[in-house]
């Protein structure tokens, strides 16, 4: 019955799997409201390329999904499906974490961090001004500005032909 399921699952219509894609990013993001209670806060250009890196590395997944006809015929579809289920859980659970960070660097709360989830108005959330400049969450790799925007735009470059590829 696993394996019916999760034959289902993958070869559904891509439309079909980018909404139930969003779905478990969704929850993920619920989850991380009940994980982190921190006071961290990000500006826009480490949130910026933050996002980025989330979101090549949850594409990343799909390459698996290329042995689909020898995963069904094997009997082990239900591993794709589950990597496919974690690995946007987890996504949703660290941008929920970001953008909590960034509400808070922007509009002193984290009631705006559901700004993320919805992707005409996370721009809104990426690009609102911050109310100071301090940032708690400083990987140290992003500390510059110009190399925060340089990063995340060179991962959402990288993420268009990921992304592309995994509609075939």
């Amino acid at each position: 019955m696993l394996e019916e399921f999760a034959t289902s699952y993958l070869i559904q219509n891509p439309l079909q799997l980018w909404f139930v894609c969003q779905g478990l990013i969704i929850i993920g993001g619920l989850i991380s409201t009940f994980i982190f209670r921190s006071r961290d806060i990000i500006s826009r250009a480490p949130y910026f390329a933050c996002i980025a890196i989330v979101m090549v590395l949850t594409n990343v997944v799909y390459f698996a999904w290329r042995q689909t006809p020898e995963a069904i015929v094997g009997g082990y579809a239900w591993m794709l499906m589950l990597s496919s289920i974690l690995t946007h859980i987890v996504a949703g659970v660290v941008i929920g974490y970001l953008a909590a960070a960034r509400s808070r660097s922007a509009y002193g709360h984290a009631k705006a961090a559901f700004l993320a989830f919805l992707p005409p108005a996370s721009i809104w959330l990426m690009l609102a001004k911050p109310k100071e400049e301090v940032t708690t969450f400083r990987p140290f790799w992003l500390v510059d500005v110009y190399v925060s925007v340089f990063v995340g735009s060179l991962f959402f470059l990288f993420n268009i032909p990921l992304a592309w590829n995994n509609l075939d």
